[in-house]
């Protein structure tokens, strides 16, 4: 099978669109834990989230990421530190008035909610997503 790695596969919304997805824009207070009826971002069972956050208004703001399978209870995602042994809550903390970009593994999860966590007076935030499933 061919495949060409430059090309990213891109978050599936739940209206079946597949473009690079816009987790939320402007953001100016934190969004909050998903509700048991929160419709996730569908990853199509790719193994990796390429996050983007934009933060403009020179605040600093905390991104954590969630998921679940097939509907169930959502959980934060935790990922392994090979360093210290030890897993943690899958948290992004954006700087002041940064762009940043991170790959976080979301190896068996079938949709992803991206919270803002706190934030400073002064953050705005913006977050993209797209996945990439590795295949050879």
């Amino acid at each position: 099978m061919s495949y060409d790695r430059a090309i990213p596969r891109s978050l599936v919304k739940p209206d079946g669109t597949t473009v690079q997805q816009a987790l939320f824009s402007a953001l100016t207070t934190a969004n909050g834990a998903p509700a048991a009826a929160s419709i996730g971002l569908q990853t199509g069972n790719r193994r990796n989230l390429h996050l983007f956050a934009d933060e403009t208004a020179g605040g600093t703001v905390t991104l954590r990421v969630w998921g679940r399978n097939r509907g169930g209870p959502w959980g934060v995602l935790y990922v392994f530190n090979a360093t210290t042994g030890v897993a943690v809550a899958c948290t992004v903390p954006v700087p002041a008035s940064a762009k940043l970009w991170t790959v976080i593994n979301i190896a068996a999860v079938d949709e992803l909610y991206v919270e803002a966590l706190s934030f400073a007076a002064s953050a705005s935030i913006s977050a993209w997503g797209y996945t990439n499933d590795g295949t050879i």
